[in-house]
């Protein structure tokens, strides 16, 4: 019995590496998409066009929402009907990013066309300017005109700025994204809080 272990433990590595690296790699990413990108933005690109055939005009994203997404996603419905298609969050992968590149470059080109070159930023600015007005009004506090964040800010360092705790500082701004703050969002301050 020893000598069996003996035979088996003596097949060189190399040989198994070799037999290992000529086999078949899948096509497909752990997503399921091509992991050959080129084949990824060609499946996307068949995709959109297979939508703007059936006169669905959709853009299609990965990653974390930012906080006017909803506003962002309810403008394209009403003013274009087109929908905003959330497909993956945190996880994503070389061959999904191809695939939304495909995809999105088909289904902007079309929706630029139909509404016009910059009807997508005009979307994205006024979603953005309309949920900072409805949190500046609804979470405010009448004599609080919040933080506008700086470059290189942090939600904690703004917390030890006006003595207040991260989590109270979260608490009052629910939509805020602490990993996403963009220069100049305004940050509301928990009044009682403040020193």
């Amino acid at each position: 019995m020893a000598m069996a272990a003996a035979v088996l433990l003596s097949v060189p590595v190399e040989l198994c590496l070799a037999q290992t690296e000529n086999m078949p790699k899948p096509d497909k990413d752990m997503l399921g998409y091509p992991n050959d990108p080129a084949k990824a933005v060609e499946l996307g690109q068949a995709d959109a066009r297979h939508d703007l055939s059936n006169g669905v005009m959709m853009v299609k994203s990965a990653g974390l929402p930012g906080p006017a997404w909803g506003e962002y996603t309810r403008l394209l419905k009403e003013q274009c009907n087109v929908e905003l298609l959330p497909i993956a969050g945190c996880i994503v992968s070389e061959g999904l990013l191809a695939y939304l590149r495909g995809y999105n470059e088909t289904s902007t080109a079309a929706i630029k066309q139909k509404f016009g070159a910059d009807i997508l930023a005009e979307l994205d600015k006024e979603a953005d300017a309309r949920w900072q007005k409805k949190h500046a009004k609804a979470d405010l506090p009448a004599n609080n005109g919040g933080y506008s964040v700086k470059s290189g800010d942090t939600l904690t360092k703004i917390a030890r700025l006006h003595g207040v705790s991260f989590s109270d500082l979260l608490k009052a701004n629910p939509g805020v994204n602490p990993n996403r703050l963009q220069v100049k969002q305004r940050i509301i301050i928990p009044k009682n809080k403040q020193p």
